[in-house]
């Protein structure tokens, strides 16, 4: 028998329910989808208004993603959950599908006749999916016979067919759908049924959470599911679960109350393959737990992170704190380096992805790291039960720039990361990982559990394959854009997005005599002010230069200017193709 958080058997499957729509509640404070809300015990009053009610008996939980109604929407899910726990084993056949003194009485019959009331209610949008989610396993005849449904068009008999008719005319005729319905609802019906599904996952993790037994994370807890009780009653019939109703039982009104410091990191489409990300990646999924990546300024430090993620083993999540924040990082009203603002979002996102009950809010005189490391273990040991090989990995992008910010403050302050750093005996399938400009690396003051790789320029053969997803150049351009970007990803890119102009006329705005060098060097002057952190270092750089005779060897550069040859080279990048290495 099993129980959740004291649930008797007798009532298993309503507490299942109870739980499962408080872990979906929680997905509401993530951005990872478009879930807008989650109606319980059938649809959103107005939406439901536009049937009987009986029409919407088949449905326990219903997700609305991109809008809050029906008609607004871009896509909805309608679920109806089966939990047994005296017969876990029992398969989901046709005949326990189709049973019932009616038709429209059946599993399938209701699931069919809420689908098809909210197909018709939005014709101008794709199907809902229609899914049965069970603790018990589904035959291997239902799936084939629901797929081979969508496939091909049925001819549907009028009247009830015998129990030897072939699967699927058993099941449609069960729908009371039509043919040309039938065949849409089969396309839009899913199982996630019995070891192995989403449904056998979530089992396992409230089983972890069940096990928990910190008053602090359980009263929380509580406080969520007597919440999803009171939406389950009738009287809350039709209304809706959204992410202002969730926020508020949790005793915050705004999304930044728990989330302060949202990342403001930009994708790269067609990222390049490179050898030490995935050397990178090979080394977190066997036995690094702490690693930095560092590099000068436009190698791609963020993207390897993106490379990273797409590589991490299944179940796996990376959250990653954004210390750039676009370039605000040092805006007073922006500012992203302090621990209860970092500890908080990194705390509050991990719980947010895995769809747990670990949120916190802010609390005076709060030790917040190690409230994150006491949530961290938590989350870890619920996504240990999940997915035996899955890994949390923390990644801190740009963390040199936190730390220019704190030391820019007047007085200075206190940098959330020289406490990560430190953090120290993490569960075994958690992973740490800080990215710097190579110039700054000494400022983050590593602990020497930490593995040290550096991202490089772009090969000759990166670029190559970075212009391959442009187009189709001839190998002589291709050796000379790599020339004169110095094979920085970051200025690469630069060349070629200005002016929107074809990608062959990109090494024409890297060449002295580029027709928009002006434009190109006030702004990228102005993006090195900000990734810089201050004036002072761009300042003394570019006073140098007037003053020396040019090329200026870089070693004596740096004597003159009492900088390391790394932090010049930042610079030096930061202001490229103004400024050329060479």
């Amino acid at each position: 028998m099993i129980e959740y958080s004291g649930a008797r058997s007798s009532n298993a499957g309503d507490d299942f329910h109870e739980l499962w729509v408080t872990r979906q509640a929680i997905r509401l404070l993530s951005n990872d989808d478009d879930l807008e809300a989650i109606a319980v015990e059938g649809l959103t009053a107005s939406d439901a208004a536009s049937s009987s009610q009986d029409t919407w008996n088949g449905v326990d939980c219903t997700q609305y993603f991109g809008g809050r109604y029906a008609i607004q929407a871009t896509s909805i899910r309608i679920e109806q959950l089966k939990y047994s726990s005296a017969n876990p084993q029992r398969p989901w056949t046709v005949a326990r599908l189709i049973g019932g003194t009616r038709r429209d009485r059946s599993v399938i019959g209701r699931l069919a006749k809420a689908w098809k009331g909210l197909a018709s209610f939005r014709p101008r949008h794709s199907p809902p999916l229609a899914v049965l989610i069970s603790n018990q396993p589904v035959h291997q005849q239902v799936l084939s016979a629901v797929k081979r449904s969508a496939a091909h068009p049925l001819t549907i008999p009028r009247r009830k067919p015998s129990a030897q008719a072939d699967p699927e005319i058993l099941l449609a005729y069960a729908t009371g759908l039509n043919a040309s319905e039938f065949q849409a609802f089969a396309s839009a019906l899913q199982f996630e049924c019995g070891t192995g599904s989403r449904f056998a996952l979530e089992e396992q993790a409230l089983q972890a959470i069940a096990e928990w037994t910190d008053q602090d994370i359980q009263g929380a807890f509580a406080g969520l599911k007597q919440f999803v009780r009171r939406m389950m009653m009738p009287e809350a019939t039709g209304e809706l679960i959204t992410r202002q109703s969730v926020l508020l039982q949790l005793g915050v009104s705004d999304n930044a109350a728990l989330f302060p410091c949202p990342p403001e990191v930009t994708t790269t489409k067609n990222p390049v393959s490179r050898v030490p990300v995935r050397e990178a990646i090979s080394r977190l999924r066997s036995e690094v737990q702490y690693l930095c990546l560092h590099g000068h300024t436009g190698v791609g430090k963020t993207t390897a992170l993106q490379e990273i993620e797409a590589g991490l083993s299944t179940g796996s999540i990376m959250v990653k704190y954004d210390c750039y924040g676009g370039g605000r990082y040092m805006d007073p009203s922006a500012l992203r380096h302090r621990p209860p603002d970092a500890f908080l979002q990194l705390t509050n996102e991990v719980a947010a992805r895995l769809n747990l009950p670990l949120l916190v809010g802010r609390q005076r005189g709060a030790d917040y790291p190690r409230l994150f490391v006491k949530r961290l273990e938590y989350a870890a040991s619920a996504l240990g039960a999940q997915h035996t090989d899955a890994l949390i990995v923390i990644a801190i992008d740009a963390a040199d720039n936190a730390i220019v910010a704190a030391q820019n403050r007047e007085p200075v302050e206190m940098c959330f990361v020289r406490d990560f750093v430190l953090l120290s005996d993490i569960p075994e399938n958690v992973r740490f990982i800080v990215t710097t400009r190579t110039g700054r690396l000494g400022d983050l003051q590593l602990p020497s559990r930490y593995s040290v790789m550096e991202i490089k320029q772009f090969s000759q053969s990166e670029t190559a394959d970075n212009v391959a997803h442009m187009w189709n150049a001839p190998q002589s351009w291709i050796e000379d854009f790599h020339h004169f970007s110095g094979g920085n990803p970051r200025v690469q890119a630069y060349a070629f997005k200005v002016d929107g102009a074809h990608p062959s006329t990109a090494i024409e705005r890297l060449k002295p005599s580029g027709k928009t060098l002006d434009e190109i060097f006030r702004q990228q002057f102005n993006d090195a002010l900000r990734k810089g952190g201050g004036h002072t270092q761009v300042t003394k750089l570019c006073a140098a230069l007037i003053a020396l005779p040019r090329p200026v060897p870089l070693t004596d550069l740096a004597v003159v200017l009492e900088n390391t040859e790394a932090e010049l080279v930042d610079i030096c990048l930061d202001l490229a193709p103004g400024i050329r290495l060479q």
